[in-house]
């Protein structure tokens, strides 16, 4: 089964899935909610690859400096990758009214 229109789009489990399916947002709202979420996706992205390239040969295992040193770059990629998403969490706030960021935290309507 695919993903549906595609990664950051209305349509995926993107940002969609953070609970702002509920919400009564405006066209404009989708829209810039959507480039925001793609930003994070390139990013997350950039960071995947970064990690890829971090998983070297197999017989580096055996050396527990090599072993430290790239769980220290993998955190670092994971910290990254974190603030990227609490980033992104703020900016599509941001773009919510606040009757929509109250009825995303509590599940109630504003009005």
């Amino acid at each position: 089964m695919g993903m549906g229109m595609g990664m950051g789009m209305m349509g995926s489990p993107g940002a969609m899935g953070w609970g702002l399916e509920r919400l009564d947002l405006s066209a404009d709202q989708r829209a810039r909610i959507a480039a925001i979420h793609d930003e994070l996706q390139q990013r997350h992205w950039a960071s995947m690859q970064a990690m890829h390239a971090q998983s070297g040969p197999m017989s580096a295992w055996t050396d527990e400096a090599a072993q430290r040193q790239r769980f220290e770059q993998m955190s670092a990629l994971h910290k990254q990758m974190l603030d990227a998403h609490l980033e992104t969490r703020r900016r599509i706030l941001e773009v919510l009214t606040p009757a929509q960021r109250q009825q995303l935290t509590t599940g109630k309507s504003g009005s």
